[in-house]
């Protein structure tokens, strides 16, 4: 799972910096009550779970 958070980091990281450079505006996160595990990419071969990522944009 550690692995996974951290790649997770820095792909959303990389989206950023991408995003930045071609002046296009980042979304805000997802809010967490809007998420369903149910409707997640990977929901019909297991079970799922939601975890925080934090980035540093700085």
């Amino acid at each position: 799972m550690a692995d996974a958070i951290e790649m997770a980091r820095d792909a959303i990281e990389l989206k950023c910096v991408s995003m930045e450079d071609d002046q296009v505006e980042i979304p805000l996160p997802s809010k967490i009550g809007a998420l369903d595990v149910n409707r997640g990419t990977f929901a019909e071969e297991g079970e799922t779970i939601i975890s925080l990522v934090d980035i540093d944009r700085a």
